[in-house]
């Protein structure tokens, strides 16, 4: 990593990586994190929200969105993949033993 840090290399990594993916020969998966950001904080005059969800799945694919949990005490993980890769994904044992609980909703746009 640090030799990629110095001149442009890293440019070039990046450069070499998206040519890579665009050709279909590497798969990017994105991660971001929405942890410790007050979303069940907010309160538009009914309320607080019991669950709070988002749609960027349905915009950008191969992306895991991690949020706090209502109670605070853990860290929802939004996984939007194909479904072929999501059955894999489910299908992993070793990642089994990390998930407490699973919720899929499956959308669909037109």
């Amino acid at each position: 990593m640090a030799q990629l840090q110095q001149g442009n290399k890293h440019l070039n990594f990046l450069k070499e990586r998206m040519a890579q993916a665009n050709k279909g020969q590497l798969v990017t998966i994105n991660f971001t994190s929405w942890c410790g950001f007050p979303l069940y904080e907010a309160d538009f005059g009914w309320g607080k929200p019991f669950w709070v969800v988002t749609f960027t799945g349905m915009v950008y694919k191969n992306l895991v969105v991690l949020m706090d949990t209502a109670t605070g005490d853990g860290i929802e993980a939004r996984i939007n993949l194909s479904k072929e890769d999501m059955n894999k994904f489910e299908a992993d044992v070793e990642q089994q033993q990390f998930v407490s609980s699973t919720k899929t909703l499956e959308l669909h746009m037109n």
